[in-house]
């Protein structure tokens, strides 16, 4: 089973707080008994320093320890478990080994380590010696012990109360981030069941990610709703687009088969060309399949960009003439190309038609080569009608036209442009359109230098 996201975070900022915690109070415990020992050896160093001037200020330098004092000095070594030795300045016992070795503390016994302290006793002709031994380290006496375990079990209350609180913060923090993900979850829910218009309203406080994330999807939606109506588009057109020629056809077939017109050379070369435009339009469309299928082979070779340019463009100079439009070219000799001459002479023929469909009398339709930094900017121009601003992102999409109306005088498939499209890509170059309303407009090849020579 799958788990949430929400749940995902909260298992594991609660997880990460825990091993913080846990560290946090492992060190605490360590640093607190390192301290707390260091504390208790100054203590006993202090307390042993404090016996010695006891036992300093019951020596006589003239008689030395009374029986009384010698008494004392036990009591003290019994009473704080010390063992103490004292010898004179010629090296003679005066005191030995008064408690037990490690002595008694409280009435119990200390388990710390055996440690002894020298003192210099001053002694008449010279120094004596006062040895103090006790146990330092794990000792501790019951209050320090009732200390020590207060100090624990805070240390403990503190760590539970940290871990509950990182319980609480995991919630809300994985709230705060898994519920702007939901909502884009939704939000994807949504378009999927076709609500396109569906958006993910973010808020300031949702993390960039987020705000990209939404603002992908949105994008998302908006490709899928311009996918889905040029689906709807597509079905249309091409029931459009062949319902016609079919119509054509099936009327001048009936009228033959009941004998209201006769079979003639005439009316089967209408017939014929009616047949054509079904067979163009299949054509065409398998064209497109070809090459965004990435099927297509290309045959490159190295040629002179304005030769192959005048051979397309002269060969429809008459048609233009006769439509009263200009065409012109304008390409450097020296530019040389690496292209497939078939490929690339339907691109230009499709563009420059396109031109010429588009165009009135008095037109001017210009095809021109031009070096950039980048390599080669090849474009062809026309003075015709334009495209509008609302139309201009669609002009390479397969099936559309600008002229709504679809009359004869525009007509065409739809589909000169996405194949332009398509063959421009194929050979790793780019294009793109600029247009105006009754300014004209202006198809831009992008060659990149690696494909483009000047000599």
């Amino acid at each position: 089973m799958r788990r949430s996201i929400f749940a995902k975070l909260t298992i594991s900022f609660f997880f990460f707080s825990a091993l913080i915690i846990g560290f946090m109070w492992l060190t605490s415990s360590a640093v607190l008994d390192r301290e707390f020992q260091s504390y208790l050896s100054e203590v006993k160093t202090s307390e042993v320093e404090e016996a010695f001037e006891e036992i300093a200020e019951m020596y006589s330098s003239e008689d030395g320890f009374s029986t009384e004092e010698l008494r004392d000095i036990r009591r003290i070594s019994n009473r704080r478990g010390y063992s103490i030795d004292i010898v004179d300045q010629d090296g003679e016992s005066l005191v030995s080994d008064s408690g037990e070795k490690g002595g008694f503390q409280g009435g119990k016994l200390l388990d710390g380590e055996l440690k002894e302290m020298e003192f210099p006793l001053e002694m008449e002709g010279g120094s004596g010696t006062v040895t103090i031994g006790f146990k330092d380290g794990l000792g501790l006496k019951a209050e320090d012990l009732v200390f020590k375990s207060a100090m624990r079990k805070s240390l403990g209350f503190a760590g539970v109360f940290l871990l509950l609180l990182s319980i609480v913060i995991s919630y809300f923090f994985s709230r705060k981030i898994s519920s702007p993900i939901r909502k884009v979850k939704l939000v994807a829910e949504r378009i999927k069941e076709g609500e396109w218009s569906h958006k993910y309203l973010s808020s300031k406080s949702d993390p960039k990610e987020i705000y990209e994330l939404s603002e992908a999807i949105d994008q998302m939606a908006m490709t899928l709703k311009a996918q889905e109506d040029m689906r709807k588009k597509l079905v249309s057109d091409m029931a459009h687009e062949l319902r016609t020629p079919i119509a054509v056809l099936k009327s001048h077939l009936e009228a033959m088969i009941e004998g209201v017109w006769e079979v003639s050379t005439e009316r089967l070369q209408d017939l014929y060309v009616e047949v054509d435009m079904v067979n163009e339009l299949v054509n065409r469309l398998k064209d497109i399949h070809t090459l965004e299928g990435g099927s297509q082979t290309l045959n490159l070779e190295v040629v002179s960009l304005p030769e192959e340019l005048w051979s397309v463009v002269n060969p429809l100079t008459p048609m233009f003439a006769e439509k009263g439009l200009e065409i012109g070219v304008k390409a450097d000799k020296t530019f040389r190309v690496k292209l497939d001459k078939s490929k690339f002479k339907q691109i230009m023929y499709n563009l420059i038609l396109n031109a010429y469909k588009y165009s009135e009398v008095g037109a001017k339709v210009r095809v021109e080569a031009l070096e950039t930094e980048l390599g080669l900017e090849l474009s062809v121009s026309d003075t015709g009608i334009g495209i509008s601003s609302e139309d201009l992102p669609l002009v390479f999409e397969r099936f559309y036209r600008g002229e709504k109306s679809r009359n004869k005088d525009y007509g065409g498939t739809g589909l000169g442009l996405t194949i332009v499209k398509a063959l421009v890509e194929a050979h790793g170059w780019s294009i793109s359109a600029e247009s105006e309303i009754g300014v004209g407009s202006k198809f831009t090849i992008a060659i990149p230098r690696k494909s483009f020579e000047n000599s």
